[in-house]
C-alpha cells in the first residue's frame, strides 16, 4: 500500500429507488480532494458505482495518478467491489449477461467503470460500513448530505 493512490467511495438512496447521492475522497499526497453528487430517480447501487467513477473521472482530469503504481478504492458496497473484482470480465465476456442471460443491471455504469480498468491499475477493497473507518464515515455523509441536497 506504500505507492498507492487511495480512494473511499459511498452512495446512498432513500427510499431505494428514490433520491440519491453519492461521494468521494482523494487522499493525494498531502492533499485531500473531496466530491460528490446527486440524482433525483436512483438506487443505492447506481450511486456506489457513481461514487467511484466520480473519483476516477477526477483523477483523471485532475492528473492524480502521475507517480502512484495502482489506486485502492475502499468501498463498503459489497456489490461494487465483487462487481469489480469477481464479475465484470465474466458479464463482459457474456455480452453484459448474467451466467441467468438476463441483461446486467447497471450495465451502463460498469462499462465506464471497465473503461478505466484499461487506463489504471485498480484495487477494490471492502470495508465494513460505519464501523468507524474515518474515510469511510466521512463519504457515507457526504454521499448523505448529496441526497438530502445539503452540499
Amino acid at each position: 500500500m506504500e505507492n498507492e493512490l487511495i480512494v473511499a467511495t459511498d452512495g446512498s438512496s432513500k427510499p431505494n429507488p428514490g433520491v440519491g447521492g453519492y461521494a468521494f475522497i482523494i487522499e493525494h499526497r498531502t492533499k485531500r480532494y473531496q466530491g460528490w453528487g446527486s440524482e433525483d430517480s436512483t438506487t443505492n447501487n447506481r450511486q456506489e458505482l457513481m461514487g467511484a467513477i466520480s473519483a476516477l473521472r477526477f483523477i483523471r482530469e485532475h492528473d492524480l495518478f502521475s507517480g502512484y503504481d495502482s489506486i485502492r478504492i475502499i468501498s463498503d458496497s459489497q456489490y461494487t467491489v465483487d462487481g469489480f473484482n469477481k464479475w465484470m470480465d465474466g458479464w463482459n465476456a457474456r455480452e453484459w449477461h448474467t451466467t441467468q442471460r438476463a441483461p446486467v443491471k447497471n450495465a451502463d455504469l460498469w462499462r465506464i467503470l471497465e473503461s478505466f480498468k484499461t487506463i489504471y491499475p485498480i484495487i477494490f477493497t471492502w470495508i465494513k460500513g460505519h464501523n468507524e473507518h474515518p474515510l469511510n464515515e466521512l463519504c457515507d455523509q457526504m454521499a448523505t448530505d448529496a441526497r438530502n441536497k445539503k452540499i
